[in-house]
């Protein structure tokens, strides 16, 4: 299977943790999205470069990427996390962090969230209230 294009999140909190990353981190913006256009180009099923991993345990197919930080000479060891679900032939960003400053997000949270993501992605297509 191709997935062919990374969607808009649904979720507000990723666009929020993006905004928050820029403060610091000026180029997170432009440093996600040259991920996101790589990510596309690859084929699934295996063999996925070293900086893809699937989260096990989650009920979705999700995967956590690392991202190069261009404002810091760590590369991906010391960039961002990004974490992403299938949804259909489209990666749906969900959360995206500094791996400088929070480890592995926790599956509580995780869930949690791809919980607020799904809840935005139906809302999406509702007309006003």
């Amino acid at each position: 299977m191709k997935f062919t294009s990374v969607s808009k999140p649904a979720a507000d909190s990723f666009e929020r943790c993006i905004a928050q990353l820029e403060k610091k981190y000026p180029s997170v913006r432009a440093d996600v999205e040259a991920a996101f256009d790589n990510l596309v180009r690859k084929e699934a099923p295996i063999p996925w470069p070293p900086n893809i991993v699937f989260v096990p345990g989650l009920g979705r197919v999700v995967i956590k990427t690392r991202v190069a930080s261009s404002d810091q000479e760590s590369g991906k060891s010391g960039g961002f996390r990004v974490m992403l679900v299938a949804d259909g032939q489209a990666w749906n960003p969900f959360v995206i962090y500094a791996k400088a400053k929070r480890g592995d997000v926790p599956k509580k949270e995780l869930l949690e969230l791809l919980a607020d993501n799904e809840g935005a992605d139906k809302d999406e297509g509702k007309g006003p209230k």
